[in-house]
């Protein structure tokens, strides 16, 4: 018997002019192309063009960055193999300090190794270029990435099969002239996942749960082997996060979705020396002004409900929805205590273009509860607004 099965292809090419303004980052103008299918290979090349201004501190029309990058990739099977070539550019050019210019290549190939696995090896090819304020005008940065998916026997309920995702990563920078203490060394990498589960959608919501443990893994040979500058030699951290989405009443007036999301880290050491910032997690809590969410280890959770509120024929479809968010961090010699503790809430509204289903915009107000409690009068404006694409999680 022969079945002939015949597509026709869809809309794929997308170029969309959109705001995006957050509390702490201030003002962002952007367009964004994309081609879902270049060339025919089901791969994405994206072109975006961001203008950035720190408003209302700096002025509406005073660009504090101007960012310009293409990137996609193309995949293509030689002699029996997957190959697959990933490349951006990208250009920053930002007031008061160095502009940044750069080129990322990834060349891959994916092949049948130990354990009858398909591995993937990629050589790495990077170019950094610095204005003359940099002490690094220009630098290179070469590396190898060697990676599998590995299958589990074993069974997560509800969730099921248990995948371990193991990689490992070497790169070298170097430059024409001296690098300086920051960037010299080469770099071991190794981080490895173990996940489980998977969410699907429905209409435009989403049912189903995934949960993963991560812990990456860095150190700086030269650092270690040679002379470390008095900067840190190592990274490690270990991220731990459940996510899970409801979807009901979807034969109903108003179809109602649930979600929330949980987890967790450590930071055992990094390079950067200082506190990780989970303080995007937290809706309401604002990065800037000393009222982040920082620490050696630490913790956070969302709940989330919203309902679809109108659908215009072919064109939108629009949500609403509550969140409360819940996190704290702190060192591990200070330890966590109640008065750690940030809440965040507020309402959330989320539109869904019915003719580009990739897409979907999002507009938030949060507020800090903790201080709209403590300080009656000025907690009400401690609120964080965050207006741009996708969901918070």
């Amino acid at each position: 018997m022969r079945v002939d099965v015949f597509t026709v292809d869809s809309w794929n090419i997308i170029a969309v002019p959109f705001l995006r303004y957050t509390s702490d980052d201030g003002l962002s103008l952007s367009i964004r192309a994309r081609d879902y299918n270049f060339l025919g290979t089901l791969e994405r090349v994206a072109g975006d063009a961001d203008w950035e201004s720190e408003w209302p501190d700096g002025g509406l029309f005073e660009a504090d960055r101007i960012d310009v990058s293409v990137r996609g990739a193309v995949p293509f099977e030689w002699r029996g193999y997957d190959w697959r070539w990933d490349t951006s550019l990208s250009a920053a050019f930002i007031d008061g300090a160095s502009n940044q210019y750069a080129w990322r290549n990834r060349f891959g190939i994916t092949f049948p190794w130990l354990l009858d696995l398909d591995w993937s090896a990629s050589f790495l090819q990077d170019l950094e270029v610095r204005d003359d304020e940099d002490p690094d005008p220009v630098w290179f940065s070469t590396g190898f990435r060697l990676s599998v998916e590995v299958p589990t026997p074993w069974q997560v309920p509800g969730l099921g099969s248990l995948r371990y995702i193991p990689a490992a990563e070497v790169r070298l920078p170097h430059s024409p002239d001296r690098l300086s203490d920051d960037r010299r060394g080469a770099t071991a990498m190794f981080d490895h996942r173990l996940s489980a589960g998977r969410i699907n959608w429905t209409d435009n919501f989403r049912f189903g749960t995934r949960a993963e443990l991560i812990n990456t893994n860095a150190v700086n040979l030269y650092r270690v082997l040679v002379d470390d500058f008095g900067l840190p030699k190592s990274r490690s951290i270990i991220e731990g996060q459940v996510v899970s989405y409801g979807a009901f009443l979807q034969d109903g007036p108003v179809p109602m979705g649930v979600s929330a999301r949980a987890g967790s880290f450590v930071q055992l050491s990094s390079f950067s020396r200082g506190p990780a910032d989970i303080s995007s997690r937290i809706r309401g809590i604002r990065r800037t002004g000393g009222d982040g969410v920082r620490g050696e280890f630490g913790g956070y959770s969302n709940v989330d409900v919203y309902g679809r509120m109108f659908r215009w024929e072919r064109f939108v479809e629009g949500h609403l929805g509550l969140f409360l968010d819940i996190g704290a961090a702190n060192t591990f010699e200070a330890g966590i205590d109640p008065d750690d503790f940030a809440f965040g809430s507020g309402v959330e509204v989320i539109l869904f273009p019915l003719f580009a289903r990739a897409l979907s915009l999002r507009a938030s107000l949060g507020f800090d509860l903790r201080a709209a409690v403590e300080d009656r009068e000025g907690g009400s404006r401690r609120r964080e607004i965050f207006i741009g694409i996708d969901h918070h999680y």
